[in-house]
């Protein structure tokens, strides 16, 4: 297995930061945002979205990754999943979509209060807390 592709913490507050601003960006009010870093350093964001039946809906890092898909992105180095207080955080589900672009990308779960690294797979290699 290659090791998980790190990138610097100053990219990591970028992808975080705008992982929250696609939040502000739902149709929801305290909604999950999502940001996907390519290679070349592009930002995709992506929020989640419900219609008002609440039939369909579509994740914020579905969205995020379909933009960057729909951009011809190549490479995903890294993602990032803002939940806001009250929300548990990335699931299972989200670790097996971004498994779907690599197992070697960095995943940051961020919160009000603190940021987690980590890998796209739980047993991949242990996480990170730090200070958001």
């Amino acid at each position: 297995m290659s090791a998980i592709i790190t990138i610097s913490d100053d990219l990591r507050k970028k992808l975080a930061d705008k992982a929250k601003d696609a939040s502000h960006k739902s149709n929801l009010p305290q909604s999950v945002g999502a940001a996907v870093m390519a290679r070349n350093g592009t930002i995709y964001q992506g929020a989640w979205y419900e219609q008002s039946t609440g039939s369909a809906h579509r994740s914020a890092l579905s969205a995020a990754l379909g933009n960057f898909l729909a951009s011809g992105g190549e490479t995903v180095i890294a993602v990032a999943v803002y939940c806001p207080d009250g929300f548990e955080g990335p699931g299972d589900e989200c670790r097996r979509l971004v498994k779907e672009f690599g197992n070697n990308i960095e995943f940051v779960s961020v919160f009000d209060n603190y940021i987690q690294t980590g890998a796209a797979t739980r047993n991949a290699i242990g996480s990170e807390d730090r200070a958001a």
